[in-house]
């Protein structure tokens, strides 16, 4: 068992709760790796002599964690008796450590990394981490839990170090931000590894690595949780965000990660304890929603807020269930009133929770078109809206999720979305709700994922976007993050790189540099996605099972190109698919292009356009969406699902990514498009559409 004792280096009211903030965040992010840490945490009321003194040999830790949040001059500061904040000289500091040290093995410095300090405490324990204030809060929260991590997993000092580096994808920050590391192995001498480390894109094993074990994972979320998503899931900002309750509903489109966030979330509160409800796609079925209730054309009704009400009634039903799930045993209190009710109410409903939603709008439609005398149509339409069934039992649910914390979540909306009046309704409905429940309180929490092309098609959600904008999270990647979610897909299954960086890794599996115009491989491969995390999956997928079949490695430009139609044809289709409601027969346009160069003026792309809009070239029925519209309209439907890139011009080519002079949607949201004078077909499509490279 490693103890780990955390200290406050500067004391104010403010640098207090930042103490508290950063022990909770490296806990919980270390805690939820694990479902039996074993890890110890500590926390020291102060840095007086006495503090340290009781604490270092009571306690005696393995490893210190000094918190240097408000220091003046980044230094670690002591504290009188009276609690005032002192400079100690250098020596001094080490001096102490020194005769309390026990059996202390490492320090841990965040935020007050002053040379003469820690030199001093390098002489007397041997092994100093520093993080630098300019590192950041998460970087350094992130940093500091891998580190622990790899230590609790058996790695030495030096590899945890190097592995935790890894992990904050320090090849991508200014060198001064980077971490440090004083180490005194087994010899009498200062050994900084950030100072000696040979550059990560040169650095090579020195044995054979064997790849007959690796793995990128599965595509879809649902799948990939059961192959080690656990361990290699990369955590995004959003998903912090997300998480940490801050947002609750999540936007992204197909294939952007939104499931693969609540997998982990599901994981982790369950490791917690806590209640987790996970609506499935199965229980969705617009069809069904379709069928049984009155369209408003056909004499039906208002229906967002009905749905907002059942929507409400539905969750709250699912989450009184599950906190009283032991049955009768409840005698008393909050748990005994809900058990009491769902006795008397719904008593061995095992049903698809859908049906309990369907019920309620059904009783809802039933006094709204029913023959009832307008007061009582009127007073019983009002006692649903307003819930008043369970409202009374909302105080008890309260207290109950106090002693329970719950978590709701809501996902893959988009299976058998159907664009109907109902499925608009649905969705709109459900907005509402999860925002009203939340406020409830902190303790029952509902999350929802949306996949962006649906959110823009239904008008109440798209109109009412300040209501949510506050509580709404749009999922985004960048090449960086995309090149650490390979990195660490493959450090899980690849021993042999355990140790290497995200770049390191990627040019062990692929070769670094193409004979395609010398085109380094990771460039090539992002180039030909819309930095969606299942395309990247998928792509390097397909060129693993192409290049089994060899044994060559690395993988090398003959396997990516051949491995490049498949995947291309698999993203057209699957692109098709996505906008099939909003662009029906959107085949019948790409296939316009095919065959031609995927480079074009702007003059050119507005007479092909133009040729399509005008029925000159033939397009599927279902495309009437395209007929008679301006050549405008087209060319920014294309940009926008990512068919398009556009040429990158004056503050624009801050955006892209380096080596490429175009780009796409996925890089920069909002683009006047009528400003920009050159386009491409994005890399994704070239392939299945057999286009040429444009004429210099």
């Amino acid at each position: 068992m490693i103890k780990i004792l955390f200290l406050q280096g500067y004391s104010t009211s403010t640098a207090r709760i930042q103490f508290a903030e950063e022990t909770k965040a490296i806990q919980d992010r270390l805690y939820s790796h694990s479902q039996r840490p074993r890890v110890e945490f500590y926390r020291a009321p102060g840095m007086r002599i006495e503090d340290l003194r009781n604490s270092l040999s009571e306690i005696r830790p393995n490893i210190v964690h000094i918190c240097g949040h408000g220091s003046p001059d980044r230094k670690i500061y002591l504290q009188t008796t009276n609690g005032e904040n002192v400079l100690p000289e250098p020596n001094v500091l080490g001096e102490v450590f020194a005769l309390l040290k026990g059996g202390l093995s490492c320090v841990v410095i965040n935020g007050s990394v002053n040379p003469s300090q820690t030199d001093e405490l390098y002489k007397v324990i041997g092994c100093v981490v520093g993080l630098p204030k300019t590192l950041g809060e998460r970087f350094s929260i992130q940093f500091s839990a891998g580190f622990y991590k790899s230590l609790q997993d058996g790695l030495s000092f030096e590899e945890a170090f190097k592995l935790a580096s890894h992990e904050i994808n320090i090849e991508m920050l200014e060198r001064s931000n980077w971490p440090l590391l004083l180490l005194s192995p087994d010899r009498d001498e200062r050994a900084n590894y950030l100072a000696r480390r040979k550059g990560f894109n040169t650095a090579r094993s020195s044995t054979p690595v064997s790849f007959s074990a690796l793995d990128f994972g599965a595509p879809a979320a649902e799948r990939d949780i059961g192959k080690g998503l656990k361990e290699y899931f990369v955590e995004s900002d959003t998903f912090r965000r997300v998480y940490s309750g801050e947002k609750f509903i999540i936007l992204g489109n197909r294939g952007s990660g939104k499931s693969a966030i609540f997998k982990i979330i599901a994981e982790r509160e369950k490791t917690s304890r806590k209640v987790v409800i996970e609506l499935s796609p199965e229980d969705y079925s617009y069809e069904m929603l379709s069928t049984v209730l009155k369209a408003e054309r056909a004499g039906g009704w208002a229906k967002y807020g009905a749905y907002a009400a059942a929507w409400k009634y539905l969750i709250y039903i699912l989450v009184m269930k599950a906190l009283v799930k032991g049955g009768s045993q409840f005698k008393r209190g909050a748990d005994a009133k809900i058990y009491k009710y769902l006795r008397d109410n719904h008593k061995g409903f095992q049903g698809n929770p859908i049906a309990l939603l369907i019920s309620y709008l059904k009783r809802m439609e039933g006094f709204k078109i029913g023959s009832y005398e307008a007061t009582v149509k009127s007073q019983e339409l009002a006692k649903l809206y307003d819930l008043e069934e369970i409202n009374q039992l909302l105080p008890s649910l309260k207290e109950a999720c106090i002693k329970q914390n719950v978590i709701v979540l809501i996902d893959e909306l988009d299976r058998g979305w159907d664009a109907s009046e109902d499925a608009k309704a649905f969705v709109a409905g459900l907005f509402q709700a999860v925002v009203s429940i939340n406020e409830l309180t902190p303790d029952l929490r509902v999350l929802v994922s949306l996949r962006m092309e649906l959110y823009d098609s239904i008008p109440s959600l798209y109109e009412d976007a300040q209501k949510y904008r506050d509580v709404m999270e749009v999922i985004s990647w960048d090449d960086s993050a995309l090149l650490q979610l390979v990195g660490k897909r493959v450090r899980h299954t690849v021993p042999g790189l355990t140790l290497k960086s995200d770049i390191e890794c990627w040019n062990s599996v692929f070769l670094e540099k193409l004979d395609y115009r010398q085109a380094r491989s990771f460039n090539y491969v992002v180039d030909r996605t819309l930095y969606r995390p299942r395309e990247i999956i998928l792509f390097c997928s397909i060129a693993l099972e192409e290049s089994r079949k060899t044994q060559l490695w690395p993988i090398d430009y003959r396997v990516i190109s051949k491995s490049e139609l498949a995947y291309s044809e698999d993203r057209t289709r699957d692109i098709v698919a996505e906008y099939r409601f909003q662009y029906s027969g959107l085949m019948s346009v790409f296939d316009v292009f095919r065959g031609r160069s995927y480079g074009m003026t702007r003059r050119e792309l507005e007479d092909i356009c133009l040729a399509i809009t005008t029925g000159d070239y033939k397009t599927a029925r279902t495309a009437s969406w395209v007929e008679g519209q301006d050549p405008e309209y087209l060319i920014d439907v294309l940009w926008r699902i990512g068919f398009l890139r556009a040429q990158a011009v004056g503050g624009l080519r801050g955006v892209r990514r380096g080596g490429s002079a175009y780009i796409g949607p996925h890089q920069v949201f909002h683009l006047n498009l009528q400003n920009i004078p050159r386009f491409q077909v994005h890399p994704m499509f070239r392939a299945f559409l057999g286009m040429k490279v444009p004429r210099r």
